[in-house]
């Protein structure tokens, strides 16, 4: 998104699957925060200063949707050279869901059926201990807000 809903609107594309439909409550990881263990071990603080901007981030996009829209807009004009027309950048955002939840069974799900479908190559991946939610969870307790799990 907005190249998606930019297609859509234009007449130019046609949803064939919207992925939302796959899932229980249509939601799916798309995206993570990724530290090297390395990192995380030799700067716990520089990483929980990131996770606490992300939060706060995601709280602001929550809370001034139109103000996200606008400053994503910008941005997009800024790399591109060319703004969408708000009615895209909005539309698009109805298509996103932005939290800090990583849904961790659905980056095992995931993994499984991409596995099943022989793009993992011949050994299945051991994702034990790929997520490492405590640093997450104690920002998310600073802040007073519901914690997240790994189921």
């Amino acid at each position: 998104e907005p190249w998606g809903t930019r297609l859509l609107v234009e007449g130019k594309g046609q949803l064939f699957l919207d992925e939302r439909s796959l899932w229980p409550d249509g939601k799916f990881v798309t995206t993570n925060v990724v530290v090297r263990k390395e990192f995380m071990d030799q700067h716990p603080d520089l990483v929980s200063k990131f996770l606490q901007a992300h939060v706060d981030t995601i709280q602001y996009i929550k809370s001034n949707p139109s103000s996200a829209q606008s400053i994503v807009n910008s941005e997009i004009k800024r790399i591109t050279g060319k703004a969408f027309p708000g009615t895209v950048i909005a539309s698009s955002f109805t298509n996103l869901d932005i939290i800090y939840d990583p849904l961790v069974s659905t980056l095992m799900v995931s993994a499984d059926r991409a596995y099943s479908l022989g793009f993992l190559g011949s050994s299945k991946p051991d994702l034990s201990g790929i997520y490492d939610l405590a640093p997450l969870n104690q920002v998310l307790t600073k802040k007073g807000l519901a914690t997240v799990s790994g189921s």
